[in-house]
Order: structure tokens, then sequence, then C-alpha cells
């Protein structure tokens, strides 16, 4: 006989264990998993480094003052500021 499965334990569960706005990063916010825009920005695109894995973002900031820049930005870059407490 077929048993109702118990979603807690037979799915994976999906959970964000932060969610920042990046004052150094304007435009953009990191979800837990990923780097985000917040509308304000162009979407950012994901790039691995083959030599050695590494993710990185490519984003353009949103700054209030000056032109906006393009610029690559490593996924631990913002993990360990994050860490830091560089909001």
């Amino acid at each position: 006989m077929f048993a109702s499965p118990n979603f807690r334990n037979a799915t994976h569960e999906i959970t964000n264990p932060m969610q920042a706005v990046l004052s150094w990063l304007p435009g953009y916010m990191f979800d837990g998993y990923r780097l985000r825009s917040t509308g304000t920005a162009i979407q950012p695109t994901m790039h691995v480094n083959p030599e050695n894995g590494e993710v990185r973002y490519y984003v353009r900031p949103i700054f209030a003052h000056g032109a906006t820049v393009g610029m690559f930005i490593r996924h631990q870059g913002i993990v360990e500021a994050l860490e830091r407490g560089d909001l």
C-alpha cells in the first residue's frame, strides 16, 4: 500500500539563512545562496573560473555619484564580507 510521504523528511527544505541588501554594492542583494538584483541594477551574470572553479558575478552597481562601472565580484568574497558583518 502507498503511504503518504512525509514532506519534511522526504523533500529538501529550502530556507534562506540570510537576506542582505549590500550597501557597498548598490542595486544588489545576497539571498544566502546567490547575488540578485534589487530591481534597480541589471541582473548579475554568474561565471565559473575554469582554472579553479571559483564563482564570480559580473555586476554594474548603481552608485549615487559618478559613473556606473561594470566589475566582477567573487561569490566567496560576498560570503566573507557578510560573515565579518560588512553590510
